[in-house]
């Protein structure tokens, strides 16, 4: 059986969330990631980002420190599937969202390949696709990480997400980056950096802080 036969319907279901917005223009940014620094200046305003350690101190990855956790009511309005993200972090108005999730899926990193083929696929053929921008397979350190960027209409304006997907533990984790069409120029390089600063962390730690919020 290959992966496009194996994802599941939980794997899916969890990709989604935000149904807003309005329609986007083609993006003609060539794709590069943003180096993430401790301060960036994003559409005149200075945001500084913090590591953080999620998923029981599997991952550590730098986020705003302006973004929060999303509380379970709002987590449960913008994903609305049963199977919603582990982890969701959002900005003060809840238009850029990244999500975290460890599925059920078994999955080695050597088949992150076929697996990111598969989700293309899936997206492809089950979402409304606006603009497709780039797909593929990232090797860094040592880690395949696949991925795939696109956007998708909503009510009233463009939704840009970037997806990215790994190994861990045996599992498959999904990450999902949101944003508006309007926020897109700003945040896409750096969703991208966000994706590459990514580390993982053999064994976890104990002694993380709660930070799903989503119980």
């Amino acid at each position: 059986m290959d992966k496009l036969e194996q994802v599941d319907e939980q794997i899916i279901s969890m990709l989604y969330g935000a149904e807003e917005e309005r329609d986007g223009k083609r993006d003609t940014m060539h794709p590069q990631s943003a180096p993430l620094q401790t301060i960036v200046k994003i559409d005149g305003e200075m945001i500084s980002f913090k590591e953080e350690l999620l998923l029981n101190g599997r991952i550590r990855i730098p986020l705003p420190k302006t973004f929060r956790l999303m509380p379970p009511e709002a987590a449960a309005m913008k994903y609305p599937s049963a199977h919603r993200p582990d982890v969701i972090y959002s900005n003060d108005r809840a238009s850029i969202t990244i999500a975290f999730s460890v599925t059920e899926q078994p999955i080695t990193d050597e088949e992150m390949e076929e697996f990111t083929a598969a989700m293309v696929q899936i997206l492809r053929r089950t979402q409304p696709i606006q603009e497709w921008y780039e797909d593929g397979v990232r090797i860094l350190r040592d880690k395949s990480i696949g991925y795939c960027e696109f956007q998708i209409p909503t009510l009233d304006t463009g939704l840009y997400q970037l997806m990215f997907f790994a190994e861990l533990e045996g599992k498959a984790l999904l990450c999902t980056f949101n944003c508006t069409e309007g926020e897109r120029k700003y945040w896409r390089p750096l969703a991208r950096g966000l994706m590459d600063s990514m580390n993982f962390v053999m064994g976890g730690q104990d002694n993380e802080p709660e930070t799903s919020g989503l119980s």
